[in-house]
């Protein structure tokens, strides 16, 4: 199969197809609004550009690869840039393995994605307050302020590339001695607050307590996230 490499109206195309199942699709999605974007990135079909049997795609730096059967992995990394190190990623415990095989004595990562539906049923309620800031129209995504009585406890940002899911991916709680105690009412305030105005929510994280706290608040593990850092050959 011949790779080539996809135009803006091919890369709308794709995700028009990939969006058919967003949650198994999330990563690639959301790397491929950031491919729109950025003049410099990349993206590379194998086969039919619509419904390609491999997908790599160069952006800022980091690789993401995804191949069906490892017998078309060559011609895909034929088109990798010629750098000392390699930043791969994979949703693909398959593609880790071949990843593995191609680039021996790497080391890799792991992080999970959780994700919280929009549910009737959600009764909790946490003694903090949410806000949500006005960023401006010149502003991408969503800032929000959690206070404790009158006092800011932590600031969460979150931003919306894959419809209708707001991903939060950024959080800092200003009380580090209680970090984890509140982490909970952090989140649960801030869920609440989401599945209110009917919008699901996304988050990344490899922090075992976090991940704890969500799935006590309902959230799933639908994707792991594979980063594998391996010196090129």
């Amino acid at each position: 199969m011949d790779v080539s490499k996809l135009d803006n109206e091919q890369i709308h195309k794709l995700q028009t197809v990939l969006a058919a199942d967003s949650l198994a699709n999330y990563e690639l999605l959301w790397v491929l609004e950031g491919c729109l974007a950025n003049a410099a990135s990349q993206v590379y079909g194998l086969g039919d550009p619509v419904r390609p049997a491999g997908i790599l795609v160069i952006h800022r730096q980091c690789l993401w690869l995804r191949v069906q059967e490892e017998r078309w992995l060559e011609p895909l990394l034929e088109k990798l840039p010629r750098e000392p190190i390699y930043r791969f990623y994979t949703t693909e415990e398959a593609m880790l393995d071949m990843l593995m095989r191609w680039f021996p004595q790497g080391e890799y990562s792991q992080s999970s994605l959780m994700v919280r539906n929009v549910s009737k049923s959600w009764r909790k309620r946490f003694d903090v307050r949410v806000e949500r800031v006005d960023s401006g129209p010149d502003m991408a995504g969503y800032l929000f302020n959690i206070y404790a009585d009158s006092s800011l406890i932590a600031a969460v940002s979150g931003q919306s590339h894959v419809a209708p899911y707001l991903e939060l991916v950024s959080w800092k709680v200003y009380e580090q001695d209680s970090y984890y105690q509140l982490l909970e009412p952090v989140f649960g305030a801030l869920t609440s607050h989401c599945l209110e105005t009917e919008q699901p929510v996304v988050v990344r994280s490899g922090d075992a307590n976090l991940l704890t706290v969500l799935e006590s608040l309902g959230y799933k593990s639908f994707s792991p996230l594979y980063y594998y850092v391996a010196a090129a050959e």
